[in-house]
């Protein structure tokens, strides 16, 4: 195995995408929407009931989803599409698919629908561990039929418990003050990367800004056959998956093996563009950090630095890839 060594010089910091935290609150607010408003879809539904005095009829019904697959799976709230007759979901761009529901958890009131739809925008999945009262959110969604609704407040308490039904309540919730109303049910609320970190699910009628959304931890453990992707947008602007390879030629019979995050997709201009990372690559190392999952790139890229170090796997050859920051200093 050969080993190759890239020095690579970029005329900006090397840091995460933490712009959004760093900015003014509306810029903040803006650019977080911006990520998540494409995969947030407006859903309709009719409901059969009794009419009186003896027929039947349907009552129309609205809620909103999130798209987190490219190829149509859509999270949304259980109570938003049970007993529905006919699901249809709306996608920003004008665009409307009937939908089938695949996956329901009606102890956590979050379900899954499915439309015939390929290379769609996806929001991706955060973590609501760590969640601090006090934390920006922006919710969007559907309010009372004003579709692609965006509002923002702050987490007011996390860990609530709330009686929905008579012997049911609903665990694990965030408490905001961002406005929620009939229609946000199964939107995302989302942090200021523009992250989704809870399900949008209820209000509190006749209080002033008591909304709850649903943590997205015990979401994606209830759902984790459906939520399961074989692709994930990692950070330095690529989208990869884990996946092994062999450490030694593949004719020994006793070679090792070990996991790396092949890179599947490089985002024009990204920070991975300038280094010259290659679709193919199998990233296996980050500065200190062995990288096995694309959660750990996530994780190890969490930081300010002023050097980036990275090691992958290409064509069989192992190459490093050093890159430091150059100082613009033109007045």
């Amino acid at each position: 195995m050969n080993k190759f060594t890239h020095i690579v010089e970029i005329d900006r910091e090397l840091k995460p995408n933490d712009n959004g935290l760093l900015d003014a609150y509306s810029a903040t607010v803006t650019t977080a929407a911006a990520k998540v408003g494409p995969a947030t879809v407006h859903i309709s539904f009719g409901v059969r009931q009794n009419t009186w005095p003896f027929s039947q009829g349907y009552v129309q019904g609205t809620g909103s989803g999130i798209i987190i697959n490219k190829n149509g799976l859509v999270l949304t709230n259980n109570h938003v599409v049970n007993g529905t007759a006919s699901v249809m979901v709306h996608l920003p761009n004008g665009r409307s698919f009937k939908g089938q529901v695949v996956g329901r958890d009606p102890a956590h009131d979050v379900a899954l629908v499915r439309i015939d739809a390929e290379n769609l925008p996806t929001a991706k999945l955060g973590t609501s561990k760590n969640l601090l009262p006090g934390q920006l959110v922006i919710a969007i969604g559907n309010p009372l039929g004003f579709t692609w609704t965006v509002t923002a407040g702050v987490i007011s308490a996390t860990h609530r418990e709330l009686q929905v039904n008579r012997g049911f309540n609903l665990k694990n919730l965030i408490q905001v003050d961002a406005s929620i109303n009939p229609g946000n049910s199964g939107g995302p609320l989302i942090n200021s990367r523009g992250e989704v970190i809870g399900i949008t699910t209820v209000m509190v009628l006749g209080a002033q800004n008591i909304g709850f959304a649903i943590e997205i931890d015990p979401i994606r453990k209830a759902l984790g056959n459906f939520l399961a992707e074989d692709e994930e947008t990692v950070p330095l602007g690529i989208s990869g998956k884990r996946q092994k390879f062999a450490l030694e030629n593949s004719e020994n019979p006793d070679r090792q093996t070990a996991t790396g995050v092949l890179v599947t997709d490089i985002e024009k201009d990204s920070l991975a563009d300038q280094l010259g990372v290659e679709k193919g690559d199998m990233i296996i190392a980050l500065d200190t950090h062995r990288i096995e999952d694309p959660k750990d790139l996530e994780a190890s890229y969490a930081r300010a630095a002023e050097q980036v170090r990275l090691l992958l796997l290409r064509e069989g050859d192992l190459h490093e890839i050093i890159a430091r920051t150059t100082v613009n200093n033109q007045a």
